[in-house]
Parts: C-alpha cells; sequence; structure tokens
C-alpha cells in the first residue's frame, strides 16, 4: 500500500488534487482527514480507485465523528483549542465477545497479548476520562 501513496501523491501533485492533512491505515482499512470539498474528496477517491483493479475505496464518512475500527474518533473539545482529535474505545453493535479460545493451538503469548492490549484500551480510556460509546 505505501507504493500506491506514493504514486498516488505524484498523481496529486501532477493534476493539483488535494491531498490529505493525515491518512492513516491498517491492513486494509484506512483513516484520513482531508481539507477540501466532497467534488475534491471524490477526485481524490477517484484517483486512488484508478490506480488498480482490486484495491479500492468504497466507504466514506463526511462529518465531524466517525466510528474506525475499535475507536470512536470525533471533534471534541481539545480539536477547537489546539487542533486534536478526540477518542473513546468503541464497540461495534455486531460485536458478539467471541475470543480465542484457552485451548486453541494459538501461542501463549497470541491470548496473553490479546487480553493485555484490550485492558490496555480500556486503562487509555479510563485515563483521559472518557467511557465506551454506547450503541
Amino acid at each position: 500500500m505505501a507504493m500506491l501513496e506514493e504514486e498516488l501523491q505524484i498523481i496529486c501533485v501532477r493534476k493539483n488534487i488535494t491531498w490529505p492533512k493525515m491518512f492513516k491505515r491498517f491492513i486494509d482499512d484506512g483513516f484520513g482527514v482531508i481539507n477540501c470539498n466532497k467534488k475534491q474528496f471524490s477526485r481524490w477517491v477517484e484517483e486512488f480507485n484508478n490506480l488498480r483493479e482490486n484495491v479500492f475505496i468504497d466507504k466514506w464518512v463526511f462529518g465531524n465523528q466517525v466510528a474506525f475500527m475499535d475507536l470512536y474518533i470525533y471533534k471534541g473539545k481539545e480539536f477547537h483549542i489546539n487542533g486534536k482529535l478526540s477518542i473513546k474505545v468503541y464497540q461495534k453493535p455486531e460485536n458478539k465477545y467471541m475470543y480465542i479460545p484457552y485451548k486453541s493451538a494459538h501461542p501463549r503469548h497470541t491470548i496473553k497479548n490479546y487480553i493485555q492490549g484490550e485492558l490496555k484500551k480500556v486503562r487509555q480510556d479510563k485515563y483521559r476520562g472518557t467511557q465506551f460509546s454506547e450503541n
């Protein structure tokens, strides 16, 4: 994907298309912030989708908040003071809390790290003074 981003950035510079202020991805999920109107954004998506036949953007949200993976990202008080986005832990409505069984063939560190990761998210959320979003 890094190659695609580099290709797209070259195309955007050449065609004078707005580039996102921030663009992060994790495997096949992406999150970005772009300062432009919907028509300009559509041009960016169109150029991205033209790069490869099997790699494309098919969902996006406009607005001040979005659920992305296990985060709820929004413009809170901090945004209007210093431009920082706020986050809360988010749980999708379809989450069935199905975890890897302890007796599975997965290496022990996989299960241990998963549990520690979940606990870190809760601790960080409490530290920020936020709570789980309700759905």
